[in-house]
């Protein structure tokens, strides 16, 4: 039996709010500037709509953060104009479309009922929808989405943690915890603690990229920052990283462009 996702609850949890002003840069124009408790680094980010966004830990002064700013201006700059090059892509499944993942086939099911219905089992994404709607409908889109999204989870589940282990006693590194999210705008990310997160969606690549996605974030728990060494250190272990990089930045997360980030 399929298990159904009629009814999705998502938590909210309750953070403390980061403090966030607007400040206006000479040919940059509206920059976000954003104070987080949770910062350890100052953080500048391009985001899909070309949006730069500054990240502040409260350790750091605002002056230095604008001179980080500046001298990171042409980064955002070819940033902001890699991305209005960049097309989004129009996330439309029709009816005679088959979508396969790595362990599961997408079944589409028209029905004499109301409901539009998710269910996974093995091997299987059902979505069920009223025979009178077009598949095109934004809310069968949802449900299709909603079904590929519980494919991925389950799959990344199955293959991301031994792959994760392997590559980080292949090469000698340590980490403290893996963590399998549903993550946005990034593949992945290393904390101070060296906990690992890693996107579900990385199920949609293939492995020579989520192989470069995770040596990239175990290098980080051995360097934290984006340094010369820390590209050194990521290409002696993995000498097309360049190449990979580029690779992954001409897919998008979740169908939304990623944003791209810049870290002190």
């Amino acid at each position: 039996m399929p298990v159904w996702y009629d009814d999705v609850i998502n938590p909210l949890q309750a953070r403390s709010k980061p403090q966030v002003k607007t400040i206006q840069i000479d040919g940059l124009g509206s920059v976000t500037l954003r104070r987080d408790h949770r910062a350890r680094r100052l953080t500048l980010k391009v985001k899909p709509d070309q949006q730069i966004t500054l990240t502040v830990p409260y350790s750091i002064s605002e002056k230095t953060a604008l001179a980080f700013l500046e001298a990171n201006r042409e980064w955002a700059l070819k940033n902001i104009q890699a991305l209005k090059e960049v097309k989004p892509p129009i996330f439309i499944i029709e009816d005679k479309q088959t979508i396969q993942t790595r362990t599961h086939r997408l079944a589409l099911q028209p029905t004499s009922g109301d409901e539009i219905r998710v269910g996974i089992q093995p091997g299987i994404i059902n979505v069920q929808y009223p025979f009178n709607q077009k598949i095109t409908n934004p809310r069968i889109q949802e449900a299709i989405k909603l079904g590929l999204t519980a494919a991925y989870r389950i799959e990344a589940k199955q293959f991301l943690p031994p792959r994760v282990r392997d590559l980080a006693q292949r090469y000698g590194f340590r980490y403290n915890r893996l963590y399998i999210k549903n993550l946005k705008s990034r593949w992945g990310s290393c904390s101070a603690a060296n906990n690992i997160n890693l996107n579900l969606h990385l199920m949609r690549l293939p492995d020579e990229l989520i192989d470069y996605v995770i040596l990239h974030e175990l290098t980080h728990t051995q360097i934290k920052n984006h340094s010369p060494l820390f590209w050194q250190e990521l290409e002696r272990i993995l000498p097309d990283a360049k190449v990979r990089r580029q690779q992954l930045k001409t897919i998008t997360v979740q169908g939304f462009l990623p944003s791209v980030v810049m870290e002190n």
